[in-house]
């Protein structure tokens, strides 16, 4: 369990040493050569604005992500994962001080709905930080569609998501389960008409927050992949005390 402890610190170590890197890392790998080329593309671009600019924007647009793919350096990736590092190293250290224990279930319904409301809450900051973070590093062209469209479709996405995640964590708590985790409960096996929606509803949402929370190495990682970590956690706690017995079936074995 003491060497458990290590990993907030190793983590955090890893994230300052990339920070470090990634800040004194050259944006390109030839500055005077990326300048020259997006400044003569943006002129190429505004002499065609008034006459072929919906037939040329795409080429345009195309040709600037290929001269950043040409010069750019590993630097922001650097960052992105440093500042992911971080992330899970404070993650870890609230989860070791409070002691918790991943895979035993929580059995209360107001610490699940907070932590599926932070939850949420982070995984929508990172949705709507990712193209923030795309213009601030200068990363998409000033003639591009403004970032305000992602940031709404982002934020519709997430009230029609998050009210069904929220149901589908929170419902099983309005059972009256008992407190020990599933594993503890020595000769139960719950019936099969509860393990089909459990596959069926939890199964999904456990495979897209695993997602999330393995391929969030992007800008907003820090983010959506946290998230995506959480509520997997929250998704086999709610999928164990959806199948955990009564306390009226349990005292019967």
């Amino acid at each position: 369990m003491r060497r458990l402890l290590l990993i907030p610190v190793v983590l955090a170590v890893l994230g300052v040493g990339l920070l470090a890197i990634g800040f004194f890392t050259p944006r390109y790998s030839d500055e005077a050569a990326a300048e020259r080329a997006l400044d003569d593309l943006d002129r190429q671009w505004g002499q065609h604005l008034e006459t072929r600019a919906d037939l040329e924007s795409q080429g345009y647009t195309d040709r600037f992500f290929d001269i950043l793919q040409q010069y750019e350096t590993p630097r922001w990736t650097l960052i992105d994962l440093g500042y992911l590092a971080l992330a899970w190293s404070l993650v870890a250290g609230v989860a070791f001080a409070f002691r918790w224990r991943p895979w035993r279930r929580q059995s209360r319904l107001i610490p699940a709905m907070g932590l599926t409301m932070a939850a949420l809450l982070l995984f929508w900051l990172g949705l709507v930080a990712d193209p923030i973070y795309a213009s601030a590093r200068e990363r998409l062209p000033h003639w591009a569609d403004t970032i305000g469209i992602p940031i709404i479709s982002s934020t519709i996405g997430m009230l029609f998501v998050s009210p069904i995640v929220a149901c589908a964590l929170w419902l099983p708590f309005l059972r009256g389960t008992e407190s020990g985790s599933l594993v503890e409960t020595a000769g139960y096996w719950p019936p099969r008409w509860r393990l089909l929606p459990m596959l069926l509803i939890y199964g999904p949402l456990a495979v897209a927050f695993a997602i999330s929370l393995v391929w969030s190495f992007g800008p907003s990682g820090w983010a959506t992949s946290v998230a995506g970590g959480v509520l997997l956690w929250l998704t086999v706690n709610a999928a164990s005390v959806w199948l955990a017995p009564r306390r009226a079936k349990l005292s019967e074995l």
